[in-house]
């Protein structure tokens, strides 16, 4: 009986945990490109090597950690293929869409 009851705790406790424990760099999406006005979405995980598709809204993004010699590249295919238009390290917003449509970034990869 007390082994049930710790096991359940245990379970409710490991359910509420964030994804973003572990995460190599996390962010807010932003949907200004200034990350104003005070609308940051949840805080998201990103992993070395994966790609993170972004949406349509998603016009800044505000990092709020990234490992060390790491960078987070921008690209303007939603698969992280071809060739990053950006790529930033610092913890601060940073614009997906350029005013001038010289680009867009529709996905996001960390190369470490």
């Amino acid at each position: 009986m007390q082994f049930s009851a710790i096991l359940s705790v245990a379970t409710a406790l490991a359910a509420m945990t964030p994804t973003v424990l572990g995460a190599d760099f996390t962010f807010k999406k932003a949907a200004y490109t200034d990350c104003s006005w005070n609308k940051l979405g949840p805080e998201h995980a990103g992993y070395r090597g994966s790609c993170i598709g972004l949406f349509d809204t998603d016009h800044g993004i505000k990092v709020t950690s990234i490992a060390s010699g790491c960078k987070i590249r921008g690209f303007q295919s939603g698969n992280c293929e071809g060739s990053s238009v950006i790529a930033f390290s610092s913890l601060q917003c940073h614009a997906l869409r350029k005013p001038d449509y010289s680009y867009d970034i529709w996905s996001l990869r960390l190369d470490c």
